[in-house]
């Protein structure tokens, strides 16, 4: 089983289980800091556990720039715990679980992804003209 971590939406956090022609989602209201809780709250919905996930597909490119970095921290580090594979997709990959998981099989763990934003990030002071 897949694990996708979909921030792209302020004050949302949407995650997906797939494989083997299955496939379930929730979308939780909240804020992104509350992910891990909200990952683990979904496995234990669709009766999985943190060990059943053999690989993690973050969405990039669209969300700010701080629910981007938390969802590729999150992804890598289980990767690297659990030596399962981790890819970074566009928004417009999901429409085909099953190719992301023919992706995913394909990919040796111990391969990281780095974050991948649609604009400059706007994290310092505004300047003034």
């Amino acid at each position: 089983m897949y694990l996708l971590l979909d921030l792209s939406i302020r004050d949302s956090v949407g995650l997906d289980v797939f494989g083997q022609s299955s496939h379930e989602h929730k979308s939780y209201s909240g804020e992104n800091r509350n992910i891990l809780f909200y990952v683990h709250q979904f496995l234990v919905s669709t009766g999985y556990k943190r060990e059943d996930v053999q690989g993690i597909a973050v969405i990039m490119e669209t969300g700010s720039f701080t629910s981007i970095r938390l969802a590729v921290t999150l992804a890598n580090t289980w990767a690297y715990a659990r030596q399962i594979s981790v890819i970074g997709l566009a928004p417009d990959e999901i429409e085909n679980l099953d190719a992301v998981a023919v992706r995913l099989a394909q990919v040796t763990p111990g391969t990281y992804i780095s974050a991948s934003y649609a604009a400059e990030p706007n994290i310092g002071p505004t300047k003034v003209l």
